[in-house]
């Protein structure tokens, strides 16, 4: 064989190693669902998994929890995780496998309350959901931005639908059965005798019109707004 003939052999040996298929990588997104930018309403969060090839990947897991998500305020600390607990001292979870076929996969789907874990609600703002899978040796990671809208104020209540359902935001009274606010107070269907009297609060309902003409707020859900004062 020339010269010639040996080189243009090697060239389309390096094209042909050039062009070999790279094993595909799996990655993962996020799809962020929800009804409003209220406070104290739900988010749903699908973490989505994305196999880019023609076969099929197997991951690995090292604990039955595959996932985890986690919400972060602005300065990036976290308040809210699904982490699980730790297993029980002695007990351990034999790793397991998950296979990925090509194309997209719901790995799960969380609903998010709008608490933090530690009970109290976020202020109104811009957040940073994040998530990864827990796999053992690469972990695919996705992130997204989500907007909490600024709760009403209690002098909202008169111009309200009825049963529109929204968050109104103030103090309670020591009988924590009137919400107040700088500019006017809403009369609430109930106490809320577990709540704090004096400090921020919201509440989740809707106004309830009464038979002697007087409007109150039905409330569904309450918490303390924003992180307790250390």
């Amino acid at each position: 064989m020339s010269r010639t003939r040996t080189a243009l052999a090697a060239f389309f040996i390096c094209v042909t190693c050039a062009g070999a298929a790279q094993p595909a990588h799996l990655t993962i997104s996020l799809q962020i669902g929800r009804t409003s930018l209220d406070l104290l309403d739900s988010v749903s969060v699908a973490v989505v998994a994305h196999n880019p090839g023609d076969a099929i990947l197997t991951t690995k897991f090292e604990s039955p929890q595959e996932d985890l998500i986690e919400i972060a305020d602005r300065t990036g600390s976290v308040i809210w995780s699904s982490a699980a607990p730790p297993p029980p001292r002695g007990v351990a979870f034999p790793p397991h496998l998950r296979v990925f076929v090509p194309g997209t996969t719901t790995v799960i789907v969380r609903d998010w309350n709008e608490l933090a874990s530690a009970g109290w609600s976020p202020v109104a703002g811009t957040y940073t959901v994040r998530a990864r899978l827990l796999s053992e040796k690469a972990q695919p990671a996705a992130s997204a931005t989500i907007v909490l809208a600024a709760p009403l104020p209690p002098a909202a209540l008169p111009a309200l639908h009825a049963a529109q359902v929204v968050t109104l935001a103030g103090t309670l009274d020591a009988a924590r059965l009137v919400l107040t606010g700088p500019s006017g107070h809403a009369p609430l269907s109930r106490r809320l005798i577990a709540a704090p009297a004096g400090v921020p609060i919201v509440v989740r309902g809707y106004p309830t019109d009464q038979r002697d003409g007087t409007r109150t707020f039905t409330v569904t859900r309450w918490a303390p707004l924003g992180a307790p004062a250390p």
